[in-house]
């Protein structure tokens, strides 16, 4: 199954006619699936047509780096891109809403899940027990770049990890109120025109 399912090429009701809203839509997350979404997200920041980039997530996570990868992608971005979060958002799935640069929303009664770094690359790296070092650096920079985007500090993330026993599940209400979602609801569009994305 791809990560990118499609994508939707839409109009803003707040924008002219001719300015077209691509959305990428981000499921399972690895490298081949990151490369492709690198590929999209840059190919529109350079299309002159498009004035916004909608990244839809639902997602129970993935390669921990592969994620970083989407996340260097929007960021490197000129255009603002926004992301979405429908369903579930977890693990890599949560940094990719979270750290999205441009506006963030969540759907009413979708849910992020945020858990340590260490957890999540347990079974991806061989000898888990001699790469604490690695992976202590590899979740410094994800919080970093989730705490520069949300009202929490990192101490208190992985306060809140521990009282929740290293799973954090949070509401669309919560996330909102600890910043790691500007607006609760789904972006509104008046026109669209579905073109199946070139990932197999």
């Amino acid at each position: 199954m791809t990560a990118i399912k499609r994508t939707v090429v839409q109009k803003s009701s707040v924008q002219m006619d001719e300015e077209i809203m691509p959305i990428i839509w981000v499921n399972e997350i690895d490298m081949q699936e990151a490369q492709e979404f690198t590929k999209q997200i840059l190919r529109y920041d350079s299309d002159p047509d498009v004035k916004e980039i909608f990244v839809y997530i639902s997602s129970y996570g993935g390669e921990t780096f592969a994620g970083l990868a989407i996340i260097e992608a929007m960021l490197a971005c000129r255009k603002p891109v926004n992301t979405v979060g429908m369903g579930i958002c977890a693990s890599s799935g949560a940094d990719i809403l979270i750290c999205g640069p441009g506006k963030r929303y969540i759907a009413p009664n979708s849910y992020i899940h945020i858990h340590h770094t260490r957890s999540r690359m347990a079974e991806d790296l061989p000898g888990f027990e001699r790469t604490i070092k690695q992976l202590k650096q590899v979740e410094d920079k994800i919080f970093k770049l989730m705490m520069g985007r949300s009202k929490i500090s990192t101490v208190d993330l992985k306060s809140k990890l521990k009282e929740e026993q290293k799973e954090w599940q949070i509401s669309a209400q919560s996330a909102q109120k600890y910043g790691f979602v500007d607006i609760i609801g789904l972006p509104r569009f008046v026109k669209s025109l579905v073109i199946e994305s070139e990932s197999e």
